[in-house]
């Protein structure tokens, strides 16, 4: 990397604190591809209008029903305007949501990615079986998300 280019450079900044929007809008604008990593729907959760759409995300996980899940998380995305109210969603070239209360399950291709990767085989104890962090969509302007599928055992 030639010095003072950062184009060839990425950061990833797991936080809820909007006061480092300013801090990854710098980076950006100075060419690093900027990923947040936030619990952008805290501030939807207390909020009563939302009440049923969390219950309904609820619900969904817990019937692996990625129709109607992915359905109750636009809902409270687009009207809890999320994506236009978030300076650190704004300030970053992308923004995941990270759900404390989700675990997503992974495919045996991913699986094997990630073994692949690690040097592992499918038989090896500690085998990689949900996405670590909770991560559930990619946030997008406009208030629209993309849902990160959940494995859904057909058995």
């Amino acid at each position: 990397m030639d010095e003072g280019n950062a184009s060839e450079l990425a950061a990833m900044v797991v936080t809820s604190d909007a006061r480092l929007s300013t801090c990854i809008a710098q980076a950006r604008a100075r060419g690093v591809h900027t990923i947040v990593v936030s619990d952008f729907l805290r501030n939807c959760r207390s909020k009563m209008e939302f009440r049923s759409a969390f219950v309904e995300l609820v619900r969904a996980r817990f019937e692996r029903d990625v129709v109607a899940y992915a359905h109750a998380l636009q809902v409270v995305v687009s009207y809890g305007k999320v994506f236009e109210t978030s300076r650190l969603a704004t300030s970053a070239d992308v923004a995941l949501i990270w759900d404390p209360f989700s675990v997503i399950e992974t495919t045996q291709s991913e699986r094997d990615t990630h073994n692949a990767a690690c040097g592992k085989t499918r038989d090896d104890f500690g085998q990689v079986t949900a996405a670590p962090g909770g991560v559930i969509a990619t946030l997008r302007p406009e208030n629209n998300v993309d849902v990160w599928s959940f494995h859904v055992d057909a058995s």
